[in-house]
């Protein structure tokens, strides 16, 4: 999953079918790379989040730039 938007459409990800098949197909291990702030915007998406951030490992990609300084 990856959508950034200045206008804060999410365009397809918004539709909970294929989200879902996205996020359960996975077997072994779900990597979600998004804006949050983007994500945050659509209900579905920002409970995702939410749900990544409590039970999952989060890691800002401007941290991650910032590391290797």
């Amino acid at each position: 999953m990856v959508r950034s938007s200045e206008s804060g459409g999410v365009g397809f990800l918004s539709d909970r079918r294929r989200m879902n098949v996205a996020v359960t197909r996975a077997r072994r291990h779900c990597a979600v790379v998004a804006d949050s702030e983007t994500a945050a915007r659509e209900p579905f998406l920002a409970r995702l989040v939410a749900y990544f951030e409590a039970h999952g490992e989060i890691e800002s990609a401007a941290a991650a730039a910032g590391a290797g300084d």
